[in-house]
């Protein structure tokens, strides 16, 4: 998503689909495999109303849930570990792992 954002903050505009659902019905209509140049080729074909300008405040949430996404997932595995060991985690272990300092990053 960084390169999105550098290029959304250097004015280049970014569409997005508006249904993600139409490209998976058009890969079914024609027979095509889901691959980069057959997507590229099926989406040339659809009208541009069917997209919509990609914003940088758009990215940004977008990063944020996905961040979440992983949080929760991480939480959730801590919470099975503490289940198991019946020890809770170190704070420290959380302080160092990545998604931490992702986080306190984006503050």
């Amino acid at each position: 998503m960084g390169e999105l954002m550098e290029l959304i903050e250097r004015n280049v505009k970014i569409f997005s689909l508006k249904n993600l659902r139409l490209l998976k019905r058009l890969r079914e209509e024609n027979g095509v495999e889901k691959s980069d140049e057959a997507d590229a080729k099926l989406l040339s074909t659809i009208p541009r109303n069917h997209f919509r300008p990609l914003t940088l405040r758009e990215l940004r949430l977008l990063q944020l849930i996905n961040m979440y996404e992983r949080y929760a997932g991480w939480k959730k595995l801590i919470r099975q570990w503490q289940t198991l060991t019946h020890r809770p985690p170190s704070k420290n272990m959380v302080k160092r792992s990545a998604l931490y300092k992702n986080i306190m990053d984006v503050k």
